[in-house]
């Protein structure tokens, strides 16, 4: 079959391992080799099928704007997770290096196993997001989920060691993104994104809907300048830094309205209580930063108090992803009791009826 073809250039959409064994296989060949999840030209959208009814669960966990933070919390989920599955089923990723070694440091000072697959020993599984393609995990803890020099995407200029001996020069921002999704696409059960407190991986915004553009109709004509009113939930209010304080800033978090969410700052005279969900009217929408949505509430801003929300259980700092696909890529559920598999199978056995003998 290969001679018929040799003199041709095929293209294949072959996986990471597969790409590794054809390359030895066929040193000497012209081939063209696509990585599975770079959007090529022309590429075709495709629908996601879910094969199993079982919820995962997801978190965001906030912490400093320092590595040791990072370190200690994933310490920390580790140690947590060990109490409902085997060392064996975590998985620790990390974008670079640059915190691996501290966090398998980390583990080994607190009695966790830590696997190193060289020796034949079993444990938590630390790496970076390069190393983690064709591996699974009921627990995966990703640190620095992050917009940082080390996280999400990276901001290294030569990040990817692997850059200079590729076959084809790929689009930087795209394979950043593909990395990421490649990491959080690991979990199983539970999936742990530790960020930088205030510095969201902007993957994190994309995934809950609320990157640019505004997604629903009545505020996707907002402009910077323009003002505009709604019910706020107060999701979370974030400590102010020392250049907030001098700049009399009273307040600064995120905030969430049945049409997205909002990052924060306010010159209110009083206090904004997390939890609670607000009025606000003259809300003034800011020229957006780093993909995000920005308001500022000035003294134009009218605010009326709702009700109490019940609190959540979470602790402190932590909250649940929230993934918010556009409609044209919301998942199905394909099982027994999903009408759209029903009718799935249904026409594939009249097409098997059709064409049996």
């Amino acid at each position: 079959m290969f001679s018929r073809v040799a003199s041709e250039i095929v293209t294949l959409r072959l996986s990471s391992g597969q790409q590794q064994d054809l390359r030895s296989r066929t040193r000497n060949w012209r081939l063209r080799i696509h990585p599975v999840g770079r959007t090529q030209p022309g590429q075709i959208p495709k629908q996601v099928v879910i094969s199993s009814p079982e919820r995962g669960e997801a978190f965001i966990h906030e912490v400093a704007d320092d590595d040791l933070a990072i370190v200690n919390k994933a310490i920390q989920l580790i140690n947590e997770e060990r109490k409902r599955v085997d060392p064996d089923e975590i998985l620790v990723l990390s974008r670079t290096n640059h915190l691996v070694k501290g966090i398998s440091d980390g583990c080994q000072r607190n009695g966790i196993p830590v696997a190193y697959p060289d020796r034949n020993v079993s444990g938590v599984r630390i790496l970076s997001a390069h190393k983690a393609k064709g591996l699974e995990a009921n627990v995966v803890v990703i640190a620095n989920a992050s917009d940082h020099l080390f996280g999400f995407p990276s901001k290294m200029e030569n990040s990817d060691v692997l850059e200079p001996a590729r076959m084809n020069a790929g689009n930087g921002p795209a394979e950043e993104r593909r990395l990421f999704y490649v990491a959080v696409t690991r979990a199983r059960k539970r999936l742990h994104l530790i960020s930088r407190q205030g510095h969201p991986s902007p993957y994190i915004s994309e995934i809950e809907g609320t990157s640019l553009p505004l997604q629903a109709d009545s505020h996707a004509s907002l402009r910077p300048g323009a003002r505009f009113n709604d019910a706020f939930y107060v999701e979370q209010v974030y400590r102010l830094t020392d250049r907030q304080v001098k700049a009399r800033i009273r307040q600064c978090g995120l905030l969430t309205t049945p049409n997205g969410r909002f990052s924060f700052t306010s010159w209110l005279p009083f206090y904004l209580d997390q939890g609670r969900t607000y009025s606000l009217t003259g809300v003034l929408y800011d020229r957006p930063y780093q993909n995000r949505h920005q308001v500022t509430l000035d003294r134009v801003t009218h605010v009326e108090r709702h009700a109490i929300q019940p609190q959540s259980s979470l602790p402190k700092g932590v909250r649940q992803l929230c993934p918010r696909p556009p409609p044209s890529f919301q998942p199905r559920l394909l099982v027994p009791n999903n009408p759209l598999a029903k009718t799935e199978n249904s026409e594939t056995h009249r097409l098997e009826r059709t064409l049996s003998p």
